[in-house]
């Protein structure tokens, strides 16, 4: 269940190593850096209505994650940031975080009323993290092919009934996704019970 940055890095030996078309999955299927940062605001300066929003630089997307969610406060805005804007935004100091977030924010409800009503900020910075190093799978060339078991199927195949893979790489139906996750390995859970019963 390890993420797909993990077994793309090496990081984890196999002896004898993992099978060809294993390998093949592992490399093809795309992950990259990214992030999220939350930032807090003592009122909304935003419309009612908004439940997400796109920038034209470098934060790329973000939702309002209490706009749903009953009773939820609607004080918060979440920055999305993947691929080389992750990269670049990584490479900076929470200050400087900080500071591109609320130079965007408030290039969109002006005249700087992020900046203005600004509390703090957290960021979660997957790339950093050393037993994640990176975000969400995503379906790169190739991940799909004309004919066969797609690269995520193949990454979902047990190796001689012995070793098992699971995690939102190898979700068929909802990878990229918490939920994705749980099925897979829900779904490894039943096939080894299955293995199990016949012995």
């Amino acid at each position: 269940t390890v993420p797909l940055s993990i077994l793309k890095s090496n990081m984890i030996e196999f002896h004898p190593p993992l099978p060809k078309n294993k390998q093949t999955a592992i490399q093809t299927i795309g992950m990259d850096a990214g992030m999220k940062i939350i930032l807090s605001f003592s009122k909304r300066f935003w419309s009612k209505r908004m439940m997400g929003f796109l920038t034209k630089h470098q934060i790329g997307c973000g939702w309002t994650p209490g706009k749903l969610p009953k009773n939820g406060t609607n004080r918060f805005l979440t920055c999305f940031i993947m691929g080389d804007n992750a990269k670049w935004f990584s490479s900076l100091t929470q200050q400087e975080k900080k500071q591109q977030c609320l130079l965007e924010l408030d290039e969109m409800f002006p005249p700087k009323k992020a900046t203005k009503h600004f509390v703090q900020m957290y960021c979660m910075d997957w790339s950093k993290e050393p037993y994640i190093q990176g975000a969400y799978s995503y379906p790169s060339r190739n991940t799909i092919p004309p004919t066969g078991p797609t690269m995520r199927e193949r990454l979902a195949e047990p190796i001689n009934d012995q070793i098992f893979f699971a995690g939102e790489a190898t979700a068929t139906n909802h990878p990229a996704t918490v939920h994705g996750a749980l099925e897979s390995a829900r779904t490894a859970i039943r096939y080894m019970l299955k293995l199990s019963n016949r012995g």
